[in-house]
């Protein structure tokens, strides 16, 4: 996840064009599925410029940041110097992260697909539950390993999404966030199957794969029908998990 490190700077306005997609989808579910944090510990690995780890603290967790690109870090940092939440952040490649911790909660909020290798995926993993107590959760935001190539034009949430011709694990997937001019990043296919081994073979258990909803407030936002591409064929989709 190097490559976040030559786009932090244009993190923002990534953020800022998926604005729409991100409240009323990502992060709306992102409550729905997570519930309550008031109190609890979390782990937010994959944490980029700490939005997830803002909001968490926000609603009373206890939080640390992890992330591979010191540049997020930076501005993860930056953003916690001024408003001074609380939060703990470090740099730390998430595939080679032991145990820093016993955690109520474990977020990996797009993590996942990129790993390049299934060895990479299964160390994620690893990393993933040696962080979290016995009865934690995990919640985290995957590639849908079931988009389909025919329906996956994005444009009008502010993304494209170029899929492989042959979707086998490990094949890259080029993600475009559509500013100007376009500015992409590499993901990775893992099939349904490959996440659930390795989650289970990291001691996970009660795998769930989560529909998503629009928020009320999104839906009363867009034409009727706006959100329907996308929720029948999403490019992420949650997963949760428990130890």
């Amino acid at each position: 996840m190097a490559q976040y490190d030559k786009l932090a700077d244009l993190y923002a306005a990534m953020s800022e064009r998926l604005r729409p997609y991100r409240t009323h989808v990502e992060r709306h579910n992102f409550w729905k599925i997570t519930g309550t944090v008031e109190g609890l510990t979390a782990l937010d690995m994959a944490c980029g410029d700490g939005v997830y780890s803002r909001a968490l603290a926000e609603r009373g967790a206890k939080v640390i940041g992890i992330d591979q690109s010191a540049e997020m870090i930076r501005i993860a940092k930056g953003i916690e110097d001024e408003q001074n939440l609380g939060i703990r952040y470090q740099v730390q490649d998430a595939a080679e992260l032991e145990s820093i911790g016993q955690f109520d909660l474990v977020t990996a909020i797009y993590l996942l697909q990129y790993a390049p290798t299934r060895e990479a995926l299964e160390s994620m993993c690893r990393a993933l539950r040696a962080n979290l107590k016995e009865g934690g959760r995990l919640v985290t935001l995957v590639f849908n390993p079931h988009m389909d190539p025919a329906r996956a034009d994005m444009a009008k949430y502010g993304m494209t999404v170029k899929l492989p011709e042959n979707k086998r694990d490990g094949a890259p997937i080029w993600v475009e966030v559509l500013l100007d001019p376009p500015a992409g990043f590499t993901v990775y296919h893992w099939s349904q199957e490959a996440y659930e081994q390795a989650l289970e073979d990291a001691g996970f258990t009660n795998l769930t794969w989560h529909e998503y909803e629009v928020s009320p407030e999104g839906l009363a936002e867009r034409p009727p029908g706006y959100w329907d591409d996308y929720i029948t064929n999403p490019h992420v989709v949650y997963v949760t998990c428990d130890t």
